[in-house]
């Protein structure tokens, strides 16, 4: 049975569980899908980016940290819209979403993800 997901929490707990289908639907769905494009960099471009963006907030403290983030999109070749959509629901989670899950549609505000066999 498809299992229906709303908020980001459903999401960690359905990730959590392995459920084997599950359905995003509204907001979620759209960023889960936006945020694909930095899954597919891998552990490297993941590290980069977790690199850029933290030397971004440090100097977001001190000055406006907009050139920092650009740097994250050279430097990936993701979209600023994939990595905002990344670090709002956390690239870890991206990450095991998309390791652990593959897309069966997707139309703006559902996606629709299955475990991937062993």
């Amino acid at each position: 049975m498809i299992k229906t997901i709303l908020t980001r929490e459903q999401l960690d707990q359905a990730q959590a569980q392995g459920l084997p289908e599950i359905e995003l639907l509204g907001d979620i769905a759209d960023k889960v899908k936006a945020a694909q494009q930095v899954a597919r960099l891998g552990q490297a471009g993941a590290s980069i980016l977790g690199s850029v963006l933290g030397a971004a907030v440090v100097a977001g403290l001190q000055k406006p940290a907009e050139s920092k983030v650009s740097k994250a999109v050279e430097k990936t070749g993701a979209s600023m819209n994939s990595i905002v959509a990344s670090v709002g629901l956390g690239v870890g989670l991206v990450m095991a979403i998309f390791s652990n899950y593959e897309e069966i549609d997707y139309q703006e505000g559902k996606l629709i993800l299955r475990r991937r066999s062993a």
